[in-house]
């Protein structure tokens, strides 16, 4: 029996295009990046988090609680974007309450930044991971006295 040339190719092809494509899907690269909180009053912590390349935000801060790093986190979505309404580290919860003592918050929000650069305005979804990358999640507020 002989098999013609167009039939191993249309027999091998198939194989090959199927074995890449579950090759491609299965590998994810993970890069070292480092993750600053900052809360006004507070001592800002760091954390050194293993995520995949280009994990967004929102990942680092999956990342960051799976590590132990905080505790927890919420967030808000915005029209355009999601933002970090809190952050909890242990027992401090960072903006989950609207007061300490007789300080009362009247507005507050959490400056984002990556390797530097002010990412506020565009929210957690435009962070993007690479190797070595440094992001700040700093929080501040506008207090009155109550």
């Amino acid at each position: 029996m002989s098999v013609s040339r167009r039939g191993v190719i249309g027999i091998i092809l198939p194989v090959v295009v199927m074995l890449s494509l579950t090759s491609a899907r299965a590998v994810t690269t993970y890069v070292p990046v480092t993750l600053t909180v900052k809360v006004e009053g507070l001592v800002p912590y760091t954390c050194r988090l293993s995520v995949p390349y280009g994990s967004n935000g929102v990942n680092l801060l999956r990342a960051a609680t799976t590590s132990g790093c905080i505790t927890s986190y919420t967030l808000y979505r915005g029209s355009t974007a999601t933002w970090i309404d809190c952050i909890r580290r242990g027992r401090f919860w960072h903006q989950c309450e609207f007061y300490t003592g007789v300080v009362v918050y009247a507005f507050g929000f959490w400056y984002l930044a990556e390797n530097g650069k002010d990412m506020t305005p565009h929210g957690l979804e435009a962070l993007h991971a690479d190797a070595g990358d440094s992001f700040l999640f700093s929080y501040f507020a506008a207090c009155c006295y109550g």
